[in-house]
């Protein structure tokens, strides 16, 4: 496969390449000086141009939108790697020669040195203009990839099928989805339960701040008020009810949440549970743990409060950042995102 690409890479960049060659070679070929240059500073980034992916067209089978947009990136970066390469030859050869050549050489080159990143930066600001819709397609396309790719690298148990129609930029069908009644319910709570909390520590004795958990963590719905709370004396209340007031800038959260999320992460040993609050647009407004929660008891007090609710469980590979991990991408912060405890 690498000397298939390889061959192509150099049918499609072999003349441009050439040229800047012949110019180097061709212009003193006399002087060892400006051989032994040339060969310590272009030969190897000729080498790094020619093996480079950004010389084929992206691959068939992705997205539309994300296929434009890799081969506008890929186009940018061959006119960038045809410029570096002649300031390349051309910046050696003209500090190790002299007369009018080398000069007209000497500009050239660095007049391509200055001008090889402006075709990237082109392209960037470009894409920053550009319809909302085609950037939309082109981040949930690459979502897409990425979920199936994850789902191929760590062994997903269950099938994740992808739904551009969910969340910011789409993501997977939930394990299971409850929507929103349209209507409030009565109060309820939902509790950490010891037993699961030693299912998840692998062990019987429970330290002090999991006691300490156990005894102040819980998920309300008061008939008025969806209440948080995360550690002695400690509760977040959000209003939620008929009557509560619109978000305004002293208000705990930026945007009324219209969807709670239930999201297991699986990182080979460990396990990680998170209750995630959305707002309508699928941007993440507040991050709590759910340790020792059941999901079913969380769901009903979502449905009491109004919102809709769905279930996630994910593998994730262990040597992934939390930044990067698919969960970030998925649900993607908003400003003033609140993070408990």
């Amino acid at each position: 496969m690498f000397w298939r690409r390889l061959g192509r890479n150099l049918l499609t960049a072999g003349p441009a390449l050439a040229a800047a060659v012949c110019v180097a070679v061709g212009a003193d070929h006399h002087a060892a000086a400006v051989r032994d240059l040339w060969l310590a500073t272009a030969l190897p980034l000729l080498v790094t141009a020619v093996g480079w992916r950004a010389w084929t067209a992206p691959e068939e089978g992705q997205a539309d939108a994300l296929r434009l947009r890799r081969l506008s990136r890929r186009i940018a970066l061959r006119v960038t790697t045809v410029l570096a390469t002649a300031a390349s030859v051309g910046l050696p050869l003209w500090l190790a020669t002299r007369g009018v050549l080398a000069h007209d050489v000497g500009v050239a080159a660095v007049w391509s040195a200055l001008l090889a990143p402006v075709p990237v930066l082109v392209e960037t600001v470009l894409w920053l203009f550009a319809p909302s819709g085609l950037r939309w397609a082109v981040r949930s396309g690459r979502l897409l990839e990425e979920t199936q790719a994850l789902a191929a690298r760590v062994h997903q148990v269950r099938p994740l099928v992808f739904d551009p129609a969910r969340g910011r930029y789409g993501r997977p069908v939930p394990r299971r989805f409850t929507p929103a009644r349209g209507e409030f319910g009565e109060p309820c709570t939902a509790r950490p339960n010891r037993g699961r909390i030693r299912l998840v520590r692998g062990r019987h004795d429970l330290g002090w701040v999991d006691e300490q958990w156990i005894g102040s963590a819980a998920v309300s719905w008061t008939g008025t008020a969806l209440a948080l709370s995360y550690a002695p004396g400690r509760t977040l209340e959000l209003p939620l009810g008929p009557d509560a007031p619109p978000p305004t800038p002293s208000a705990p959260l930026p945007a009324v949440p219209v969807e709670l999320i239930w999201l297991r992460e699986h990182r080979d040993q460990r396990t990680e549970v998170r209750i995630l609050l959305l707002d309508a647009v699928g941007r993440r407004l507040l991050t709590m743990s759910a340790l020792g929660m059941r999901d079913t008891e969380v769901a009903r007090v979502a449905q009491a409060a109004g919102l809709s609710y769905s279930c996630y469980e994910l593998r994730l590979p262990a040597d992934e950042p939390a930044w990067r991990s698919l969960p970030a991408r998925l649900f993607p912060r908003r400003f003033r995102h609140v993070q408990l405890p």
